[in-house]
């Protein structure tokens, strides 16, 4: 039976995922599966192991997220239609059950001498992606604990790539070296329980406030951009990096920033000669209206702050920001060649909807009949905005853009609008204009 999602009518929360902003229709298997595969390994041989302890099926993955996906990467939860563990996902309660060294050492030996056991304890609930042997534990008062029922993990252990002597020494070194040359990672140690080593790292999706560990919401580059982990390879015919850069530059207020580290981890993983580089390694963490990096999920807010202030839109402030982004990913418009009006389009929709997320929406209102100009239509906190997108094609073309504007305008009953013209002249001003045209105002963007 084909998997299909759709978002409650009234959810104004987080996106699942890149590949699934909120909307009233339901998303496809082909997009859906891509999400759900990725919270789990991406081993078959561990996914039955998991389905035979709950006596589950390996290749459908809501059953066996049924019984292990109270603790998912991210800040996703499933639980089955049972109110009682619905009531403890929602509270987040659970037990931490404490462990000593010799309970982890069991574990981490657990791993290497039988790959075919599923990675789980009696009464964890937790899911994770990946390939190599690994399980989630706590820190918890002062002290590694198993988490029971819907209670957040913390940290990752792992031993390492089979047949990989001291891999996960490698892992620990490479990442303690991608800190020095400041490029923000999780935190991880290496350590010994009892005899065996262990590489420990600290989740960068949970983060402790007060005595409580809050989970954020992620998605890897795969789920992103709805591709099943089996393909995560650009060698296996998954993403390559003109996709990715092409996915981040439409991460609205973080795409200069997500762009940035993107790049350098590319250089790092070259200079380092790292052969494991693949689109499951990245991941975006989501917030309400802004979405960034993973690995830069501390920086703050100060982007969204440039768009909105005091609660409203900024809209002179979103187009010039889609320029500078459209500068910096693309570089500046020369030369029309096959240029396709709604690429424009689609990139501005994909800068702009990050922005207004969870508190505002926009609409294409109409196109003309030769389909050359669209107006999109932006509601947010209760104000109206009318943007018009347009390629240049000279003067008497550009006046005729404007009085349509402003006839929508005197529809709408508003005094200002927006253009956002795609200028292919090379004696152009980029930048923006005013325009009066009657009694209306016109802010005229120009890339």
């Amino acid at each position: 039976m084909a998997i299909t999602f759709r978002y409650a009518q009234n959810y104004q929360g987080i996106p699942f995922s890149l590949s699934m902003p909120i909307q009233n229709r339901p998303y496809p298997q082909s997009v859906v599966r891509p999400y759900l595969f990725g919270l789990l390994p991406d081993s078959e041989e561990q996914r039955k192991a998991i389905a035979r302890s709950y006596d589950g099926r390996p290749y459908n993955p809501v059953t066996i997220l049924e019984h292990i996906g109270l603790d998912c990467p991210g800040a996703i939860q499933f639980c089955p239609a049972n109110y009682d563990v619905l009531v403890d996902a929602i509270s987040a309660s659970g037990e931490y059950v404490p462990l000593d060294d010799h309970d982890v050492s069991c574990r981490m030996k657990a791993l290497a001498d039988d790959r075919g056991d599923s990675w789980h304890a009696g009464g964890e609930h937790w899911s994770l992606g990946g390939t190599q042997g690994k399980f989630a534990l706590a820190w918890h008062g002062g002290r590694w604990c198993s988490c029971q029922g819907s209670a957040a993990t913390t940290h990752i252990f792992k031993n390492g790539v089979a047949g990989y002597r001291l891999q996960a020494l490698n892992e620990y070194v490479c990442m303690k070296l991608a800190v020095r040359c400041r490029l923000r990672t999780a935190e991880v140690d290496y350590r010994l329980f009892e005899d065996e080593p262990a590489l420990v790292v600290r989740r960068f999706d949970r983060v402790e406030e007060d005595v409580k560990t809050i989970r954020l919401h992620h998605g890897d580059l795969c789920q992103s951009l709805s591709v099943m982990p089996d393909m995560k390879y650009t060698s296996d015919g998954g993403p390559s990096t003109y996709d990715v850069l092409r996915l981040l530059s439409a991460t609205g207020a973080q795409a200069h920033a997500n762009l940035r580290v993107f790049t350098s981890y590319i250089f790092f993983n070259s200079l380092i000669g790292a052969p494991d580089a693949h689109a499951k390694n990245y991941s975006l963490v989501l917030s309400e209206g802004e979405m960034r990096d993973s690995l830069v999920y501390d920086a703050g807010d100060a982007g969204k702050s440039r768009f909105v202030q005091e609660g409203r839109l900024n809209m002179h402030a979103v187009l010039e920001g889609f320029r500078v982004t459209w500068e910096e990913v693309f570089g500046p418009l020369n030369k029309e060649g096959s240029f396709d009006e709604f690429d424009g389009r689609r990139q501005f929709l994909l800068y702009l909807k990050p922005i207004i997320n969870g508190t505002g929406n926009c609409y294409i209102e109409a196109q003309t009949r030769d389909q050359t100009r669209t107006d999109v239509i932006v509601d947010y906190a209760g104000e109206q905005f009318v943007v018009e997108l347009k390629i240049w094609r000279g003067p008497r073309y550009n006046e005729e853009g404007e009085a349509q504007l402003r006839g929508y305008l005197e529809h709408f009953g508003l005094d200002v609008g927006y253009m956002l013209s795609f200028n292919f002249n090379k004696r152009k001003e980029p930048g923006f204009k005013r325009v009066n045209v009657g009694n209306k105002v016109l802010w005229e963007e120009v890339l």
